[in-house]
């Protein structure tokens, strides 16, 4: 059985929605939500961002990001660990160093923004 609900549009005329269709577009908004939430909660510690401002200028190794940040090694680990797996940076391996670096131009552009509005 179709359920579907009738709505007017701007124009005064009727409009049928599927409701499954509307359920599914809500599953996936919130899936979204949800994704862009993660990718924000990993860049809400001081440690994160230091690192994400750090790559913004290029790929770095993880004794690199260590070196500059100046924290201890498992601590930088965690935190490219956690920005990893939320999708906010790639990374590769040669031989035994790994490298790491932005995902894509848009958390670049994000890196910026934070940089210009709460950086000097």
């Amino acid at each position: 059985m179709d359920k579907s609900v009738i709505n007017s549009s701007p124009t005064g005329h009727s409009v049928r929605h599927s409701t499954a269709g509307s359920q599914a577009g809500l599953q996936k908004a919130e899936t979204e939500f949800g994704a862009a939430a993660r990718c924000l909660q990993a860049l809400g510690h001081p440690v994160s961002l230091r690192i994400l401002c750090l790559l913004a200028d290029g790929e770095a190794s993880v004794g690199e990001i260590q070196e500059r940040v100046g924290r201890p090694l498992p601590t930088i680990s965690l935190h490219l660990h956690k920005l990893a797996d939320r999708g906010v940076l790639r990374s590769r391996i040669v031989g035994t160093r790994t490298y790491y670096a932005l995902r894509s131009s848009q958390i670049a552009a994000l890196v910026a923004s934070i940089r210009i509005n709460y950086l000097n």
